[in-house]
């Protein structure tokens, strides 16, 4: 929602309406006034209720020099400014029908910083499906699984070396049923962005991201270069996805949720685990797709955030028996 925030006319509680009814119909780019006391937003002013409000017999007279309070929306649709687009979208669309076309009031931590009208939104939306069909990953934007087989396809035909990191979240699906699907996306969001980071901090011209869906992602990367992007990765999202918990969660370190099973279970924080395969030449999707399972799954048996590198010989050039990974926590 960040991204489509716009800056707004503000007032504060105590403003008159008949001032409030100067700012809206004083310019043409102006349809919504916000209500704020201090930092905290109050409330939403949106021109065509305004005028409506005051078109009534003895409107104008009964409101024009009380204050905004009076006649505001003292509970207008807001949102985190790091709530996806499509969250925002399905929440507006279910208001009541005479505020389904009222602006969004856009916050930092509860703090006013901007509002977002329904057609922004809505022209953002569309702009997803766009990438959506172009294969992107609706809520990173990121190239969905097409163009990661095309990418891997690409680079084994090249006939030379590269590091593949598969990156998967440990303890997920507990955070999802504990704190819902909008905050998991929020998690999901975390380590894209991280990643993101540390590949441009720590990689090389010519890296490769994408987003296999849900809570897994790919890093095309030189194998001299991955393991210091799992170490960054692995040692900023540790750090950060701290803060998605509430404060007596985070304290204690777990979450209690149904497993799989339906047996009430203790949960880790969310972690992430990476898991590096090297390639060398022509390699099968197949072959990629069951070594990088391999190692994913050994890099979550590993506690906390977690890398491991397959020391096995690369794909592509006579695969040995040996088992020798290295692991890192």
């Amino acid at each position: 929602l960040r991204d489509v925030a716009e800056p707004a006319q503000t007032v504060t509680p105590d403003s008159p309406v008949h001032e409030v009814r100067q700012l809206l119909h004083g310019s043409e780019a102006i349809s919504a006034v916000v209500v704020v006391d201090g930092e905290l937003p109050r409330g939403l002013v949106m021109s065509h209720h305004l005028d409506r409000a005051l078109s009534t017999p003895y409107g104008l007279s009964l409101y024009s020099h009380r204050d905004v309070t009076r006649i505001m929306d003292p509970a207008p649709l807001t949102a985190e400014a790091d709530t996806p687009v499509e969250v925002v979208a399905r929440k507006a669309m279910g208001r009541e029908k005479f505020k389904i076309y009222d602006h969004i009031i856009v916050t930092e931590r509860g703090r006013y910083v901007g509002i977002a009208s329904v057609q922004r939104i809505l022209d953002t939306l569309a702009l997803v499906q766009v990438e959506m069909a172009k294969g992107a990953n609706p809520l990173t934007g990121l190239p969905g699984n097409v163009s990661i087989e095309r990418e891997l396809e690409a680079r084994s035909a090249a006939g030379g070396t590269f590091s593949i990191v598969y990156a998967d979240l440990d303890n997920f699906k507990a955070f999802n049923d504990t704190y819902g699907f909008p905050e998991g996306d929020k998690v999901i969001l975390l380590l894209s962005r991280i990643t993101a980071w540390a590949m441009r901090r720590h990689g090389a011209s010519g890296d490769f991201l994408g987003h296999v869906g849900g809570d897994d992602f790919v890093l095309v990367t030189r194998p001299e270069r991955a393991e210091r992007i799992c170490k960054a990765v692995a040692r900023c999202f540790g750090r950060h996805v701290r803060q998605h918990y509430p404060r007596y969660d985070r304290e204690r370190g777990y979450v209690t949720a149904k497993d799989r099973s339906g047996r009430i279970t203790d949960f880790p924080l969310v972690s992430v685990s990476l898991a590096i395969v090297d390639c060398l030449g022509q390699c099968s999707l197949d072959s990629i797709g069951r070594r990088a399972a391999e190692m994913k799954n050994f890099a979550k048996t590993l506690p906390g955030n977690s890398w491991a590198r397959d020391r096995r010989s690369p794909l592509g050039c006579g695969e040995k028996k040996e088992e020798a990974v290295v692991a890192e926590s």
